[in-house]
């Protein structure tokens, strides 16, 4: 999903700069300038284009020493969602089917017609709160445990979020246009809100806004819930993700959140502040 978000920041950069005309965040004539690109109009955004194109079915090998990445083939999918969205301007026979494909991840649990679904209650939720191990056992396991998922959690969303913003005006459903809308909506809202509560309960006690606490060891954190999205690099991608999820759903209290977060808070959690400057 990185590779999608920063292909499209540099097509709207660079640009001097069933018809899908545009998407939920971007509109038609920023989508156009994205389209004329991609058919051979920026040489670089092509390149991305076709390299995007050919590799949507393999997925990113995500691993640390928290363990290999759970994203329930959510970056498969937002790539497909991409390049259908992008390729039904350009008259790409294979378009229409991607999208397809996109949707069917989404609403079609029958595994004859779509080989993953994805569910939140059933599959993602249970998995991002559960722990690995009894920690009475293994202390340090569920630690870590949690810190992967504080990362696969942003991951998730973030992937999420470009699907629903793909699909927006998609018409092969058997819904009314504004039905559809608002069924991705809930769809998306399931997640965000997850991660919204998550983020905003992990939150130090007692840090104001403005707080001028800047050690993490001075940090009185809530006990460990899964996943864990502390001070470090995670929690500001579950907050860039959740501004995504915001932006798309129109969501004032995700937007609002996430720049008390990055603007107001973030003197508070040092190597946070740190990774912000950096990252702007």
């Amino acid at each position: 999903m990185k590779q999608v978000l920063c292909f499209l920041f540099i097509v709207i950069v660079t640009a001097s700069i069933f018809s899908l005309d545009e998407t939920k965040t971007i509109g038609d004539t920023e989508f156009l300038v994205i389209q004329d690109a991609c058919a051979g109009g920026d040489d670089l955004i092509n390149h991305y284009y076709y390299q995007i194109f050919n590799s949507r079915d393999d997925s990113e090998d995500i691993f640390d020493e928290r363990g290999s990445a759970e994203t329930y083939h959510t970056d498969d999918y937002v790539k497909k969602a991409l390049v259908g969205a992008v390729g039904v301007g350009l008259s790409n026979p294979a378009a229409t089917a991607l999208l397809d494909e996109a949707f069917d991840f989404l609403f079609e649990p029958d595994p004859i017609i779509s080989p993953y679904y994805l569910s939140i209650a059933n599959d993602v939720i249970p998995y991002l709160t559960k722990p690995e191990c009894d920690s009475l056992v293994h202390p340090e396991i569920p630690y870590e445990s949690a810190g992967r998922k504080g990362l696969d959690i942003g991951y998730m969303l973030e992937n999420l979020a470009g699907i629903v913003d793909m699909l927006w005006w998609y018409d092969g459903h058997p819904w009314t246009q504004e039905q559809f809308q608002d069924t991705l909506s809930v769809k998306l809202d399931s997640l965000a809100s997850f991660a919204y509560r998550r983020l905003l309960y992990s939150r130090p006690k007692g840090m104001e806004v403005d707080s001028t606490n800047t050690g993490d060891y001075d940090l009185d954190w809530d006990h460990i819930e899964w996943p864990a999205i502390h001070d470090n690099n995670f929690r500001l991608r579950a907050n860039g993700a959740l501004g995504y999820a915001g932006v798309v759903l129109e969501n004032s209290t995700y937007i609002d959140f996430v720049d008390e977060e990055l603007f107001d808070y973030a003197g508070g959690y040092s190597s946070y502040h740190i990774l912000l400057a950096v990252y702007i």
